[in-house]
């Protein structure tokens, strides 16, 4: 319809005129503005343009510090930073610099400065946040950030959170951040920011993609269960943050479309909308109701209703002005209820009117607006009603669903959009006129052809036969209701004349108010008056018999319509009885709802027609994509596989049956029906199952004695009454009887024949019983030979064999029984393993030997008791030893307290798998840390008077009102007791591996022995096994047919075996009985009761919670330090120190922590990291007041030069010679040397101030605290750089800026301030590369990046000399220009001004020449000589003098000879080349 290149969008990238744009972000929701307007940076689209000047960022160096108010680049201003609050103690600022390639925009609901775009909360339905509940907004004040690339192909990506006023970012503590794996940091935020990238781009094959979360530094991630949860999703690294063409941001309270300046050029504009809704209105489009046209209001009033709006029932699509059809009488419920009947489809559904969708950027393709989204009505095109309905946008914390664009309204749950059907009134007499032409080709409407027609509302039309069956079927005959047909012929002269009389009925019929129902029970209006049948209303119609035939009911096509007997289609429904059903005659149906076909799909001439075909024939219907097509291949296996049936068949088929067999099963045939006849007769009654002539209802419906008893006599009418009921009770007595006979006679052979075949059977089970009889006698006289004997002899042997087992039993219950006897024995002297063994063997023996005695049936229960009894009796065993050891002197007494206690204890432990000890003596350990602190405390303080116990009782008060060398002895004691402690412990937990250890080798050599032993048994049969198969299977082998003896002699030696097995397992409860202390090994424990001790698996692990319990010693140790160190550093005391106190107290820590590593083997953190907080604080005390002092110096520095004391120049001359350290001072004796009056380094004479010479102790003060505490070097470099930075700056300020002369009184800034200021500088730039060079001996080599720093102060040191030199030469160069200016050529010679000229040169040789070396004057001469040549040969070409050797010429040489000998003649002046020819002009 359109072309795309009809309009150029302005803000293309490829215009020259107007700026480079990037693309344009959409608010969903707006349709084209925000409900209150677009104001300042408040719209509902912002366009992204290349900027003037770059704005965009990216990172550069990360900082730890304690708070984000120390990070330097948190409190500046100029610089960009983003700070990850990690806990209070940690943050990391990371900060960014500027990129010149990148242009950043800033979104958020803030409307703050920064912020380029400024978005508030969208409300469904484009409703302003004033009509609407007042709540707390979602959206972040500083939601996102996107990043375009300045040249091509100017790429954008998005990143979470945007920089605030002051240009940070704070993720705070609760944020969700991490650190990759390349070291860097990244988070996100609170309701993270959500982006969607559709795939195959924003076309009309688009297809919505997955949502993603977007991190503070860009990086993809998953969603997270819901939007603020702490836990982020998983790291998607196939996709990036670049936004593409369609993309979707979701801020948590508004959503944003990305639209790429390319894609805009291809999106139909405001223009295009404008012609598709000016075409859509020149269609004039009408209400099938109301005939009114319809029109569609302009984009500006797209929020106005009009009286010409168009309104569309959502659940069809059918499209009317608004009208009252159909509408509830009660206008509160049609408030709340907005669902009306359509009058074309009568469906049911949301009724709103319709609005174009003026928001171009959302639009897909350019096709006309044919369809609406469900329920708010906003029309668009098919394919961009599609694309949206399928997007889901995030709603609320986890939720999602698919809304409408232009209003951000939810979508409907069944569909999410509809297809409009609109009315046309030209549409109906040209559709009328293509069907009539249509049959006119067919033959069909000429020559006498009876056609249908359609009555609708008493007006009668002829129609087409194949549009009424049609209609009929598309739903005109139960949705519309088309009430009555009648035949008629079809007139090519008059058929427009008959529309056209219809349509105007029908539109008087249809704006009457007595016809326009209000509800689905309207009905026909009655007329008192003629003019049709029944009472209603009819047209006029021509009583000519050539043309119509009587009117013809046609079948019922509505369910709902009534069928009651004497009424049929032509008779009028009875209002009183029925008023309230539906019926045919309810309905109303017009032209245009007898022919509209909306679900034919081709199209024709306007816009209105297009969706409806070329005429009203059927057409052949297209195959369904989803049904397959079906043929005979299909049927072939089934018919394979039937095949040899249906062969059976048909051959069974071809046989005929017998004659007397189908003149049988005709006789049985006929005789069942004429049966069933005669029962027929008899009254159901007697047939059910439940007759019973008890019950009086059924004797009174049997026997009607009401008949004639009722006079309470006999006559003789109640005797023939009796008597023909008697006769019809006997009649139906013998129907019953007579076919009873005649189902037994069908059955009587079968009978006959069931009768033989039983005796048959009975004969032959007598014969059978008979054989059986014989059986039996001889079996049992078989038993009575050969069986009663030997059984007797075997049942003998068998008693004496469960004799002596019985013997054994009970010795071994008598073994038993003396049990708890010996544990408790054994417990009394503390023997947990022997008295846990015993249990364990006692166990075993009443579950495999004495199973079943019911003497002993309690005694398991109680040896289990007495088991947990010794559990619990172990466990507070071990507890005791373990607070016992660990609270015992730490000096005097052994290392391991009874070690042959603990070994037991561990022993019983394992083997009762309470592998859970090591927990108790971990609780014990950390209370006897804190009793070791608490103690030493206590001790030193005995010796303190100043402090009075009774009134400061907390430790801590107690430790910082202590000086710094009492709490220093304090700090190291409790050093040196907490080693012992670790030692104590480590030899403990040693003593437990051990332990440990014996108990895994010897389950290893038990197992490497049942192995050894499976081996060859895999071969033979064992010998118990086979006493016991033995014992349960004589009699069975006695039967199989061995012999007695044989069975005898096996008998025997299953008696030996069970005797050898019970004198052992007496010998084994004896020795049981018989232990003490003396006697038990361990090995033999180890092998008895090896099943109850844990697995390797167990065991290793149980060696791994020792180490780590050693481990767990160690930190705790470095906790109670990290308390002590804490507790003195709270009053900021540790900050005040001395560096050399610091210094001790720094080595005393390290000296702590390494001998607890070498102890323990563990690296702990805890206590470093305390120190280094600590050292961070002293060294911003260390800096900070070395930097005051320096201001001081500078600000009263007159800048003359200093003489140098000798101690200075031993402190220089030892830093030549390596040493970068501070020497001790020395006390000033009698032979001290004087002060000199320059500093000698490395051969050359520096002229300094005294502020210099401070500096350099300075700088020496920050290496000597390196060299002691080498953990802040960083630290240290950077405040040393921040120092000489601050150095450079100041003198800069106070020399040339003169600043000196307001703060030190100076009358104004000599040359030869100047070059004592720059000789100070040169002395600074000589020490910088000795200074890094010690640093980076400090340095890790991953930290080198921050000597970086030094390169920087170098740079700027020597362009604050070049500018000092340039300021010399500048004060010459103004006196030159101002003496100069006066020359003139003229006697007497030399001249006034060169003498003038020369005196000035000799007064600047003489004020620089001992402060700077020859070198420096020389270069800075030929600069001013530069300059006198300059002006002077200015001067000569002004006044017109050449060097053509006349008189002025000569003059002039004369004073140039004079200059040259007075420069020359200044010390180490005088080689130097003057080159004073270059002020001639050079001849041409």
């Amino acid at each position: 319809m359109f072309s795309i290149g009809q309009e150029n969008l302005s803000g293309s990238p490829a215009s020259t005129k107007a700026p480079v744009k990037y693309g344009e972000l959409i608010v969903l929701g707006c349709n084209g503005s925000l409900p209150s307007g677009d104001k300042g940076r408040r719209k509902n689209r912002f366009g992204l343009c290349r900027r003037n000047k770059a704005n965009g960022v990216k990172p550069s160096t990360v900082h730890t510090s304690c708070t984000p108010q120390a990070a330097k680049a948190v409190n500046n201003k100029e610089q960009h930073s983003i700070s990850y609050t990690l806990s209070r103690s940690q943050t990391v600022v990371v900060e960014y610099t500027h990129d010149s390639n990148t242009d950043m925009f800033q979104i958020g609901r803030s409307t703050e400065s920064p912020i380029d775009f400024v978005v508030t909360d969208t409300v469904p339905g484009g409703q302003t946040q004033t009509d609407t509940q007042t709540v707390q907004s979602t959206i972040s004040r500083f939601a996102c950030r996107i990043i375009c690339q300045r040249n091509p192909p100017y790429s954008a990506r998005i990143y979470a959170a945007g920089f605030d006023s002051s240009k940070n970012i704070f993720l705070g503590e609760k944020a969700a951040k991490w650190r990759m794996h390349d070291g860097q940091m990244d988070g996100l935020t609170t309701n993270g920011v959500l982006v969607m990238h559709p795939r195959q781009g924003f076309s009309q094959d688009s297809r919505p993609g997955q949502w993603r979360e977007m991190s503070v530094c860009g990086n993809v991630f998953t969603l997270r269960e819901t939007r603020s949860a702490p836990q982020r999703g998983k790291m998607v690294e196939s996709e990036s943050n670049e936004l593409v063409d369609g993309s979707l941001i979701d801020l948590c309270g508004a959503t944003l479309l990305w639209r790429t300046a390319e894609g805009l050029a291809h999106t139909p504009t405001v223009k295009h909308l404008e012609a598709l809704r000016q075409e859509l209105n020149a269609g004039r489009p009408q209400c099938p109701v109301g005939f009114n046209t319809l029109a569609f209001p302009s984009l500006r009033r797209k929020d106005v209703l009009d009286e010409k709006q168009p309104w569309a029932y959502l659940r069809c699509g059918h499209v009317h002005g608004y009208h009252g059809w159909g509408g509830r009488r009660d206008p509160e419920v049609e408030a709340e209820c907005q669902e009306r009947e359509c009058p074309m489809c009568r469906a049911r559904g949301p009724y709103v009117p319709l609005w174009l969708g003026c928001e171009a950027a959302f639009y897909v393709d350019a096709e006309p607006p044919t369809h609406a989204f469900v329920p708010c009505g906003h029309v668009c095109s098919e394919k961009t009603a599609a694309y949206w309905s399928q997007i889901l946008l995030p709603h609320g914390t986890h939720a999602f669903h698919a809304a409408c664009p232009f209003c951000i309204l939810p979508l409907g749950e069944q569909s999410g959009c509809v297809r409009l059907i609109f009315q046309s009134p030209g549409f109906y007499f040209e559709r009328n006129r293509l069907a009539r032409s249509h049959l006119t080709q067919r033959g069909l409407a000429r020559g006498g052809h009876v056609i249908r027609g359609v009555w609708t509302q008493g007006i009668e039309t002829p129609l087409p036969s194949d549009t009424c069956a049609r209609t009929v079927r598309h739903g005109l005959g139960c949705d519309t209701a088309v009430t009555r047909f009648r035949p008629c012929v079809w007139n090519d002269t008059e058929d427009d004349g008959r529309l056209l009389r219809f349509t105007r009925q029908l539109a008087h019929r249809e704006a009457s108010p007595n016809v326009m129902a209000s509800s689905n029970s309207s009905s026909p209006v009655p007329r008192p008056s003629g003019g049709g049948s029944g009472g209603f209303y009819r047209k006029e119609r021509d009583a000519s018999p050539s043309r119509c035939r009587p009117v013809r009911s046609l079948p019922d096509v509505c369910p709902k319509e009534p069928t009651g007997e004497g009424r049929g289609l032509c008779d009028g429904p009875s209002v009183v009885a029925e008023h309230n059903r539906w019926t045919v005659y309810s309905s109303k149906v017009n032209l245009p709802a007898a022919l509209n076909d909306p679900r034919l799909a081709k199209r024709e001439s306007d816009f209105f027609t297009k969706t409806w075909g070329l005429d009203f024939a059927e057409s052949e219907v297209m195959p369904s994509f989803y049904l397959p097509n079906i043929t005979r291949e299909h049927f072939g296996p089934y018919l394979e596989e039937t095949a040899q049936r249906e062969r059976i068949h048909e051959r069974c088929k071809t046989i005929c049956p017998n004659k007397d067999d189908t003149d049988a099963v005709s006789s049985i045939t006929t005789n069942h029906d004429k049966s069933r006849a005669e029962l027929e007769q008899v009254p159901k009654i007697f047939m059910k199952p439940d007759f019973a002539l008890e019950d009086p209802t059924t004797f009174n419906t049997v026997l009607p004695w009401s008949h004639f008893n009722s006079a309470g006599g006999k006559s003789s009418r109640d005797m023939a009454s009796s008597k023909l009921l008697q006769e019809k009770l006997s009649h139906y007595l013998d129907v019953v009887e007579v076919s009873i006979a005649r189902q037994i006679s069908l059955r009587s052979e079968a009978f006959f024949h069931a009768m033989s075949s039983q005796h048959e059977l009975q004969d032959r089970l007598q014969e059978t019983q008979r054989a059986v009889a014989i059986l039996r006698g001889r079996t049992a006289a078989m038993d009575r030979v050969m069986c009663q004997g030997p059984l007797r002899a075997l049942r003998t042997a068998l008693t004496r064999n469960n004799c002596v087992k019985l013997h054994n039993k009970l010795k071994l219950m008598a073994a038993v029984h003396q049990t708890q006897p010996t544990v408790q024995l054994l417990l009394s002297t503390s023997e947990f393993v022997g008295a846990l063994e015993l249990i364990a063997t006692t166990k075993e023996v009443l579950q495999q030997e004495l199973q079943g005695i019911h003497s002993f049936r309690h005694l398991g229960s109680q040896l289990c008791e007495l088991e947990k009894l010794i559990d619990k009796m172990m466990v507070e065993d071990f507890s005791m030893y373990a607070r016992s050891n660990l609270n015992r002197s730490l000096r005097e007494e052994p290392q391991v307290l009874e070690k042959e206690r603990l070994e037991s204890l561990v022993f019983g432990l394992l083997r009762q798998r309470k592998l859970d000890f090591l927990d108790i003596y971990g609780d014990e350990m950390i209370l006897a840390a804190k009793a070791i602190v608490a103690q030493c405390v206590a001790e030193s303080v005995l010796h303190i008077e100043e402090i009075d116990t009774e009134v400061i009782t907390k430790l801590a008060d107690q430790m910082r009102l202590m000086t710094f060398p009492q709490w220093f002895e304090l700090l190291k004691t409790i050093f040196e007791t907490f080693l012992l402690f670790l030692q104590r412990i480590k030899a403990t937990l040693n003593v437990i591996r051990n332990v440990v250890m014996e108990v895994l080798e010897s389950n290893q050599k038990n197992r490497l022995l049942e192995e050894a032993r499976s081996r060859p048994s895999g071969q033979d049969s064992s010998p118990g096994s086979s006493a016991q198969r033995g014992e349960a299977e004589l009699a069975y082998l006695t039967h199989e047919g061995l012999f007695i003896s044989d069975a005898l002699n096996e008998a025997q030696q299953q008696q030996a075996v069970a005797q050898d097995q019970s004198s052992a397992m007496a010998s084994r409860s004896d020795s049981a009985l018989g232990i003490t202390e003396s006697s038990m090994s361990r090995d033999q424990s180890l092998i008895s009761c090896e099943n109850m001790m844990p697995t390797d698996l167990e065991l290793n692990r149980v060696i791994n919670n020792v180490q780590e319990l050693l481990f767990t010693a160690s930190d705790v140790s470095h906790d109670r330090c990290v308390k002590v160190l804490t507790a003195r550093a709270k009053d900021s005391s540790l900050e005040r120190l001395s560096s050399s106190e610091f210094v001790c107290l720094s080595q005393a820590v390290e000296g702590f922590v390494r001998d607890t590593e070498e102890l323990c083997g563990r690296h702990s953190i805890s206590l470093r990291g305390s120190l280094q907080s600590q050292a961070n604080r002293f060294v911003h005390r260390f800096h900070d007041e070395r930097k005051t002092k320096l201001s001081l110096l500078l600000d009263n520095e007159r800048w003359k030069q200093a003489e140098v004391p000798a101690e200075f120049q031993d402190l220089v001359n030892s830093m030549a010679d390596g040493r970068i350290t501070l020497p001790e001072r020395k006390t000033p004796g009698p032979d001290d040397r004087k002060p000199a009056e320059f500093l000698l380094v490395s051969g050359q004479k520096y002229a300094v101030v005294g502020t210099v010479l401070i500096l350099i102790r300075i700088f020496l003060e920050y290496c000597q605290c390196v060299n002691d505490i080498p953990s802040i070097a960083t630290d240290m470099l950077t405040r040393l750089s921040d120092l000489l930075k601050h150095f450079n700056s100041r003198s800069c300020q106070l020399v040339l800026g003169a600043g000196a002369l307001q703060v030190v009184g100076l009358k104004t800034i000599t040359t030869k301030n100047l070059a004592l200021a720059s000789r100070c500088l040169q002395l600074v730039v000589h020490y910088i590369p000795i200074i890094r060079a010690h640093f980076q001996t400090k340095l890790q080599p991953k930290q080198f990046s921050v000597l970086r720093h030094f390169d920087h102060i170098t740079k700027d040191y020597n362009d604050h000399i070049a500018e000092i030199s340039a300021k010399l030469v500048a004060i010459m160069d103004s006196l030159f220009e101002k003496v100069l200016s006066k020359y003139e050529v003229k006697a007497p010679m030399p001249s006034a001004c060169f003498r003038n000229v020369c005196k000035q040169m000799a007064k600047m040789h003489e004020a620089i020449y001992e402060l700077l070396p020859e070198e420096q004057t020389q270069m800075l001469f030929l600069r001013i000589n530069a300059s006198f040549k300059m002006h002077l040969k200015r001067q000569l070409a002004r006044l017109g003098v050449v060097n053509d050797g006349g008189p002025q010429h000569g003059l002039v040489v004369v004073d140039v000879a004079f200059y040259t000998e007075n420069v020359q003649a200044l010390k180490s002046l005088e080689r130097l080349d003057l080159n004073m020819a270059e002020i001639w002009e050079q001849k041409r």
